[in-house]
């Protein structure tokens, strides 16, 4: 169990190991044929350029992404994180929050997404209700389309268990709608139908106000 474990470890940091062993095997080389009196501070300074080495491999290799952060966050903006960073992650760089904050509704672990506007509200905004929403985060109890499952979905009017379907199929292969006129481009959905149920649908959450 433990091998299998350390192979996929090498396996998914290939490139690291390839140039490392490339580094050891040529510092050898040196050491042993072409300077065998080689002493320790160079020997020290080859471990430090391997070091450099890989991590300006490991670097390359990781993806980034941005994201904008609005409302009460202490230096709103957009900032670039690592892929699959958390929403806390993203908050810490942009100073953490004001002290005006309301995090009781927020999800810090949630993932970010890349060019997504993650807004978080104030205290005023929680007493206002400009910002509230079911438990399962759909806003003024609205069914939403990018997150709803097939049961939830058919609880809107005139959508059944085929339009359900073609409905998931259309996020799995297009992604989220982003507006809820999108769900037009469903098969199935037409002027008329959307005008019967466009007032019980929403694509808002209580991240993004885009």
């Amino acid at each position: 169990m433990d091998y299998e474990k350390y192979k996929a470890i090498i396996m998914s940091n290939y490139k690291v190991v390839i140039i490392a062993l490339l580094i050891v095997i040529s510092i050898i080389i040196y050491i042993v044929i072409i300077n065998p009196n080689q002493d320790y501070e160079v020997i020290s300074s080859m471990e430090n350029n391997i070091q450099e080495s890989t991590e300006e491999v490991q670097k390359v290799d990781k993806r980034f992404i941005k994201v904008h952060l609005d409302g009460e966050v202490v230096n709103p903006g957009v900032y670039e994180v690592e892929e699959n960073s958390r929403l806390q992650d993203a908050i810490k760089l942009a100073g953490g929050v004001t002290q005006n904050a309301s995090l009781k509704n927020i999800n810090l672990a949630v993932f970010v997404k890349d060019e997504e506007k993650y807004y978080i509200p104030s205290i005023e905004d929680e007493e206002n209700n400009e910002f509230s929403y079911t438990q399962n985060g759909n806003k003024n109890g609205k069914i939403n389309i990018n997150t709803a499952n097939i049961e939830e979905l058919k609880k809107i009017n005139g959508i059944g268990e085929g339009l359900a379907s073609r409905i998931l199929e259309y996020r799995k292969d297009r992604g989220r709608f982003n507006t809820i006129e999108d769900l037009k481009n469903v098969s199935g959905i037409g002027d008329k139908k959307f005008e019967s149920l466009k007032d019980e649908i929403t694509v808002w959450n209580m991240y993004n106000l885009e």
